[in-house]
């Protein structure tokens, strides 16, 4: 909160009492000090603010300063000084002392930040009352309240004496309601219309359908920066000299409805006449040509030309000029209407990088972040490696952000320090939960995982789950640097006994267990192929009355104990932003699994899926994902295992029809999966009420998929489709709630549908 200067009146009052107060006697010498007065304070505070000691010599001009000093410690509302022979007589009214000080109904303005603000200008508990101050908090407060809209604000200050020269403040602040704007008008726009200048503006006029929503309600610094958007959007179209030439902001009766009126001068509209490179070119003109987006005879864009010198700027921070700085200048030909874009580089000196630092990484050990960066230490400064590297940080699962800096190393002129700051998430640890999922129902968890273990991001897990159709113990230990160079190595056991693989498809028991060695090898900044195998022991087993024809007849021509030895291979392309909640960015998974003829079941599986983020604007985002698998026997096996097949809907593929429900079904109406399956998700993201969160998100979505016996069956006609919101929320004590409500655009008869679908994990 600012401090104000007390009124000038104040002050020239204050000076022609320190006259009559200086006339009251000639100068001396000090032969001794009397203070009367005081009751809170010793006389030896007085004293160091007067800066006297007995022996001093005293006159007008003296006491004039001492009286200056007494009142500037604000412990004094009056001084006077008289002198009694070679006393030097000083005479004070202390200000009281504030007892009790307390603040209600501010909602607006924090708490915390508020009493701050008072204890700035001395208006606190035990501190010395000044009311010239409260008078001045109460006008800053009606002022910021103005700034935020609320001009229907009423504050009301309370001073109650009590004893001992103390009082009692309290200020009772009544809100009142943000002031709605009720119209925007721009006044001497001709090239454009008000709809296409009112369009980016943050602020919009009240109207029916915006129940939610806060654009309606006046701000003074939204509307300043209003006005910076329509300067922007006139310079971005050659309107050079626009100009916003004022601005009027009225207020109705009833202090609740604003009308803001903005007169504009649009001026008239340049071309670009030249685009030249200037200053000390560092590198080629040839190298830097191509990065300038503004062109020569089209209509000038201040917004092109501050990208052009953006670009130029980072191409030269991957030279090492890590502070290079490209200012665009304009040569202004009025009458002819033509503008020269001169880009002027300073390109700085060149750095080599010290030290990369990590701070806040409270459990994680340096060294796994450290193994992330792309910048080394010792080498050039680069730009697009140090982004590279804050980008590889935020990627990792127990990384919630990472921001970083360069920073000149003091003393140098060519070194700096990267410093890297880390907001670490929840790397997990020892669960016991339930949860539900639309698929198996009710599940039970046990759980001891950790995905930054002791700090080195290697992630270990161990794992029981159960629900009303399966259970499953499993137990993994990933290595993301199992080598320096960055390949990872995967060791995993496993044991899984099911009734069916989902509530809804046939009926038969299965008892597996197994192991997997994998290796995941990069092959360039963001690909890498996948190489390993598992080992898999199955019992099928048939049940009487419910298992269907088709899987009874696989038992017979194939045994019901098979033992499968495959090879794994893959190829994934990442270039997300992040795993968790990526806002732009793809990636491609291309996966074969190979039962090699070795041992009893020979089959292979193919899937590829591929999805992408999209910005849209500074808060929507689009996806699309795409998945087709296919799958089939070879050699001597006759069929694709039935486990093994694959099976759609629910709230991973297709929401609106219940999990793994679509598909060709048994003679009892049960799901059998299939060979081949087609997944599209295309999603429209955008922030919740609580505005931009990293852990949550609302999703329009169209979904379409289906599930066929082999590719040749595949028919577009019948995929199943649907449409509807979904809400994703990461938590740190039930993990990722997920919600869909879906409807389905062309289901058929006998298809299992469901509006809602949600899937969670609790931690207890």
């Amino acid at each position: 909160m600012n401090k104000k200067l007390l009124p000038r009146l104040t002050w020239s009052i204050l000076l022609l009492c320190l006259s009559l107060s200086a006339q009251a006697f000639d100068a001396f010498v000090v032969q001794d000090i009397q203070v009367d007065g005081l009751k809170r304070h010793d006389i030896a505070r007085v004293s160091r603010a007067m800066n006297l000691n007995v022996g001093d010599r005293v006159d007008e001009e003296r006491v004039q300063q001492m009286t200056r000093d007494l009142f500037k410690t604000g412990y004094f509302s009056d001084v006077a000084f008289s002198q009694n022979g070679g006393t030097l007589v000083v005479r004070v009214v202390e200000r009281p002392s504030i007892a009790r000080f307390t603040v209600t109904g501010n909602k607006e303005i924090p708490a915390d930040k508020l009493l701050q603000g008072l204890r700035d200008v001395g208006l606190a508990e035990g501190r010395a009352f000044d009311r010239s101050v409260l008078e001045q908090v109460e006008q800053e407060l009606r002022r910021q309240y103005f700034a935020n809209g609320r001009y229907g604000v009423k504050i009301d200050t309370q001073v109650n004496e009590e004893t001992d020269n103390r009082v009692a403040v309290a200020i009772t602040i009544d809100e009142g309601e943000v002031a709605t704007i009720r119209r925007i008008n721009v006044v001497g726009n001709d090239a454009f219309s008000d709809e296409e200048l009112l369009k980016p503006l943050r602020a919009r006029s009240a109207s029916w359908w915006r129940l939610f929503g806060s654009r309606d309600r006046y701000s003074q610094q939204t509307f300043s920066g209003d006005l910076e958007t329509l300067t922007s959007f006139y310079q971005d179209r050659g309107y050079l000299n626009f100009r916003v030439e004022s601005t009027q902001v009225s207020l109705s009766p009833d202090k609740e409805s604003i009308y803001l009126t903005v007169n504009v001068y649009e001026g008239p509209k340049f071309q670009v006449s030249d685009v030249a490179l200037l200053g000390q070119l560092v590198l080629p003109e040839s190298q830097l040509r191509p990065l300038v987006t503004i062109r020569s005879g089209t209509t000038f864009s201040r917004q092109q030309a501050t990208e052009s010198a953006k670009k130029i700027a980072e191409r030269l921070g991957d030279e090492g000029y890590a502070f290079a700085q490209v200012e665009p200048m304009t040569d202004i030909d009025e009458a002819n209407r033509q503008v020269k874009v001169n880009l002027v580089v300073k390109p700085g000196n060149r750095y080599y990088v010290r030290n990369v630092n990590f701070r806040g990484n409270t459990t994680t050990q340096d060294q796994a972040l450290r193994r992330e960066m792309r910048q080394y230490e010792g080498a050039s400064f680069a730009a697009s490696e140090v982004a590279r590297s804050r980008v590889r940080l935020a990627r990792l699962p127990f990384i919630e952000q990472a921001d970083v800096q360069a920073r000149p190393v003091a003393g140098e002129s060519d070194l700096v320090d990267v410093d890297f700051d880390v907001t670490e998430r929840s790397a997990g640890a020892f669960q016991v939960g339930v949860g539900y999922s639309s698929g198996q129902g009710v599940l039970l968890n046990a759980n001891v995982s950790h995905s930054n273990w002791f700090g080195t991001g290697n992630r270990v897990s161990l794992d029981f789950v159960t629900s009303e159709y399966s259970r499953n113990y499993s137990a993994s230990l990933t290595q993301p640097f199992y080598t320096l160079d960055g390949v990872s190595r995967t060791i995993s056991l496993f044991q899984r006994s099911t009734d069916s693989l989902t509530r809804v498809s046939s009926r038969f028991d299965t008892d597996t267990w197994g192991g997997s060695l994998r290796y995941g090898i990069p092959i360039t900044e963001y690909d890498s192929i996948r190489l390993g195998g598992s080992f898999r022991a199955t019992q099928l087993t048939v049940l009487e009355g419910s298992t269907p024809q088709q899987i009874i007849d696989f038992v017979d021509q194939n045994g019901d104990s098979f033992n499968a030895l495959t090879f794994d291979t893959g190829w994934v392309r990442d270039t997300r932003n992040r795993t968790v909640f990526a806002n732009k960015g793809y990636i491609h998974r291309l996966f074969a699994d190979i039962a090699v003829p070795v041992v009893d079941l020979e089959y292979y599986k193919l899937t590829y899926d591929y999805e992408q983020y999209f910005p849209i604007n500074r808060h929507l985002i689009g996806s699309a994902r795409l998945g087709v698998g296919y799958a089939d026997s070879y050699g001597e096996t006759t069929d694709l295992p039935p486990y093994e097949k694959f099976f759609a809907g629910g709230i991973q593929s297709v929401r609106g029809y219940q999990g793994s429900s679509l598909g060709t079904r048994d003679e009892y109406n049960n799901p059998l999966g299939g060979n081949f399956r087609t997944i599209g998700q295309f999603e429209l993201l955008f922030p919740t009420l609580l505005g931009e969160s990293r852990n949550t998100r609302f999703s329009l979505f169209l979904d379409a998929g289906n599930v066929f016996d082999n590719y040749e069956d595949f028919d577009a006609g019948t995929l199943r489709t649907s449409t509807g919101v979904g809400f994703q929320w990461l938590t740190p004590i039930l993990g990722l709630l997920e919600f869909a409500v879906a409807y389905p655009l062309n289901d058929e008869p006998g298809d299992d549908t469901e509006v809602f679908s949600f899937t969670f994990g609790a931690t207890f």
